[in-house]
């Protein structure tokens, strides 16, 4: 086998075998779209976020949590300052106080592992309409295009 397709092979299994990982661990991947854990965790970072037992939640630990703001159920990252039992006391690292609010343990997603950094920027640009044109509308289109002129070369060459 061609040392390429090793290469592509190996990629392939590693992709599948993370891919299956954060299905069956539940993890998410979340854009970060406020600025209140900044320094940390900035705005349009990605965020991994892996489900936790409210017993495991201490303080000091970032967490992603569902808070309901005008009847509308929003993600919010932010930090544990305090646990009291199934209730819990956040702030973001940017704000100077703690939130006005106590977060329950049942509306926690989950505790945040890691960051990407930036990676949000993409994600969003390509929920843009300039965003599926460039990367999947144009590729596709010059995909389509490159598999016909083949085709018609190969027409040709058996005539």
């Amino acid at each position: 086998m061609a040392q390429a397709a090793k290469i592509v092979l190996l990629c392939v299994a590693v992709f599948v075998t993370l891919s299956i990982a954060l299905v069956l661990s539940q993890a998410r991947f979340l854009t970060v779209t406020g600025t209140s854990m900044e320094p940390a965790i900035t705005q349009n970072d990605i965020v991994l976020v892996l489900p936790v037992n409210s017993d495991e939640i201490k303080a000091g630990k970032v967490i992603v949590y569902r808070h309901e703001v005008d009847g509308k159920t929003y993600q919010f990252v932010h930090r544990v300052v305090e646990v009291n039992g199934k209730s819990l006391l956040t702030k973001g690292d940017s704000l100077s106080t703690v939130d006005n609010y106590v977060v329950r343990s049942d509306d926690v997603v989950g505790v945040v592992v890691f960051k990407i950094p930036y990676a949000g920027w993409f994600v969003r640009f390509m929920n843009t309409v300039w965003g599926y044109v460039l990367f999947i509308l144009m590729p596709g289109t010059a995909l389509i295009i490159f598999e016909i002129r083949q085709i018609w070369r190969e027409i040709k060459c058996k005539n």
